[in-house]
């Protein structure tokens, strides 16, 4: 495993770890030269990987982000059996998905910017189609100090097969001072959710308008409040299914700092961090299709074709104090 780091010392850094194509840190400069970084973002613990509540810490996730029903789904009219990894279910493109993958640095990286990109075979945890990945981080900071970092995902196959990336940062803005994001506030620009059943797959009847799941959030309000009436992991869309600037505010009143996502997909993945310990250490924001896209035929396709690119463009802009 390699890191690139885009940034310099002196400013907003973000470090991106080829295990996994991963966005590992997003910095800031301390107080002082002589103070540590603050890290906006949470950190896999070094070496291998076993503890499932890390496996997809700041990764790309592919083929498929989300879960897939009985991890299995049939493509023209041949059925194809994906490698589970959630029980029955198939979650994040399976247990040896592009998370767990080493992928290439593409040309030399600047300061600014870096490309990588995978090969994934035919057949790979069962997906069909031999598909070439790749993803670019760049990073920005304009002359207010506000800092945008941008990801841009591409996919091509030599057969029809499924195709749904997303990055899988966890966030916490306190830099360290606050154990958990109880304190943030959030603000979701999203008119319904889809509803899922106990193993999150969606039920029939989405999606389902945000008040009437009762899944709404008081962007006025911290999430310490959401949190007394449970967590939040589902995926918000656009009743019209029609994709453009889905976007999410993150706010830690605190600090004054604020996050910004904005996305050309048709759903966002909002995930509190219920399973770390404490939890709700920190918040992610996974960019996707809809979950069980592949299994629903009245959802945003996730399907990709010989002479077509699969493109997403995601941005976090921040904003420090």
């Amino acid at each position: 495993m390699a890191t690139v780091v885009l940034g310099r010392p002196a400013g907003p850094q973000i470090e991106i770890a080829t295990l996994g194509a991963r966005l590992a840190s997003v910095s800031l400069p301390g107080a002082s030269p002589t103070d540590e970084r603050i890290e906006l973002t949470l950190r896999q613990p070094p070496g291998p990987v076993t503890d499932p509540r890390f496996r997809f810490m700041g990764t790309t996730v592919g083929r498929n982000a989300n879960r897939i029903e009985g991890a299995r789904f049939v493509l023209d009219g041949t059925e194809y059996r994906l490698a589970a990894n959630e029980g029955p279910t198939q979650l994040h493109g399976g247990p040896g998905g592009f998370h767990a993958c080493e992928w290439s640095v593409v040309g030399v990286p600047t300061t600014d910017r870096v490309e990588l990109e995978l090969v994934s075979p035919d057949g790979d945890q069962g997906f069909p189609g031999r598909v070439h990945a790749s993803v670019t981080y760049s990073l920005e900071v304009d002359p207010t100090g506000e800092v945008v970092i941008d990801l841009r995902f591409a996919a091509t196959t030599d057969a029809p097969t499924i195709v749904n990336l997303t990055n899988h940062a966890y966030w916490n803005l306190s830099g360290g001072t606050d154990p958990t994001v109880a304190g943030h506030r959030l603000a979701l620009g999203f008119d319904s959710v889809i509803v899922t059943d106990a193993a999150g797959i969606p039920t029939p009847e989405n999606p389902v308008a945000v008040a009437a799941a009762g899944l709404a959030v008081d962007p006025d309000r911290p999430l310490a409040d959401r949190f007394e009436i449970g967590g939040i992991d589902h995926c918000f869309v656009h009743a019209n299914v029609s994709p453009g600037a889905a976007s999410v505010a993150l706010e830690h009143p605190a600090s004054g700092r604020t996050l910004r996502l904005t996305t050309d997909q048709p759903g966002v993945q909002v995930y509190t961090g219920d399973h770390f310990d404490p939890p709700h250490a920190a918040i992610a924001f996974e960019a996707q299709c809809w979950p069980n896209s592949p299994n629903r035929l009245d959802f945003p396709s996730s399907v990709l074709r010989p002479g077509s690119t699969y493109r997403h463009h995601t941005t976090y802009t921040l904003t420090p104090k």
